[in-house]
């Protein structure tokens, strides 16, 4: 669907129609959102909190930035939910936990291979084009850049560690390896992508999770199955602003470059023009929030391969569709 202002308009209005009932005079509650790093493709989440589109709560994201703080925040009842691919539902199922993706907002792998100057890269050959190679992963173990560096080896043929050295860092770091040496290929996202294209250190992307894969729940917001249970109208809540966040993201209005501003003060014009232009034309953010079963799908084949998920996990333990029907 193509996002104009006119359809954002309308979509707002339809869905402030069916918004949950919130008694009057009652505090509006607080709804911690944990989120891994702060993050571009988060941006409509930013965007709804900035424009005021949760009605009846208020949201406050919360950055944990270690590990699976993110996710222990959430199993702790310290947030009410958190940022990741429902891969991290499925981690938690297997050990007893029930937890559910309830809105989608990274709808595509944002994930994308970039070579160093000089270095020849055939995506056609991906295995010919990694092996004896410094493969910086664009994030560390058990994040999904990572876990995206080595689906592509394991699923090439290629042995780990014996025929690709990875070097497991994180974007700023992925673009200081390859800057100095000691990788020749790297798994990039927007910013540091195009820092690294302006910097002269490597090329324009040579392959592209969001055309690779298509459709793939890489960034949704995940909360406790009880808390859908219990909680049931904050869930609603959270969701209709999220969709509304989504939908003016989506038909970028000029406010938008101010939400960025606000979010990531230095980032150049030029930077937001670049990102925004790229992640639109790749379809990265869903239109709708929906997780779908192929997109759970892609990411658990991903996550198979890489090792960190042991045996599938059905998409009705990971994902909880009905606030998006």
């Amino acid at each position: 669907m193509t996002m104009t202002r006119r359809t954002f308009a309308r979509l707002a209005t339809a869905s402030a129609l069916a918004a949950p009932y919130i008694a009057r005079g009652a505090e509006a509650p607080t709804l911690i959102i944990a989120e891994p790093l702060h993050y571009i493709g988060y941006l409509p989440l930013y965007a709804a909190v900035h424009q005021g589109f949760f009605e009846g709560i208020k949201v406050r994201v919360l950055l944990t930035e270690s590990g699976a703080a993110h996710t222990n925040a959430v199993l702790s009842g310290d947030a009410f939910g958190f940022i990741g691919g429902p891969e991290h539902n499925a981690y938690a199922y297997l050990k007893g936990a029930q937890l559910r993706s309830v809105v989608n907002i990274v709808n595509r792998s944002n994930t994308y291979v970039c070579a160093a100057k000089g270095v020849t890269f055939d995506p056609d050959d991906m295995a010919g084009s990694l092996r004896g190679k410094g493969f910086a992963t664009g994030g560390l173990f058990g994040g999904t850049p990572n876990s995206t560096a080595r689906y592509l080896c394991v699923s090439n043929g290629l042995k780990l560690p014996q025929d690709v050295h990875l070097i497991e860092t994180s974007q700023a770091g992925s673009l200081a390896a390859v800057k100095a040496g000691q990788a020749q290929i790297s798994i990039a996202a927007e910013p540091v992508m195009t820092e690294g294209i302006e910097g002269g250190i490597w090329e324009q992307p040579v392959w592209s999770g969001p055309k690779a894969f298509g459709d793939y729940a890489f960034s949704a917001v995940n909360v406790p199955k009880d808390t859908i249970d219990k909680k049931h109208d904050q869930v609603v809540a959270f969701v209709q602003g999220m969709r509304k966040g989504l939908q003016f993201t989506l038909a970028r209005p000029p406010e938008l470059n101010e939400v960025v501003k606000k979010e990531f003060p230095t980032m150049s014009d030029k930077a937001v023009k670049v990102t925004l232009d790229r992640y639109i034309a790749d379809q990265l953010w869903s239109t709708d929030g929906k997780v779908s079963e192929p997109a759970w799908e892609n990411a658990e084949k991903v996550v198979m391969a890489a090792g960190l998920l042991k045996q599938k996990v059905d998409y009705k333990y990971v994902v909880d569709p009905q606030f998006t029907a």
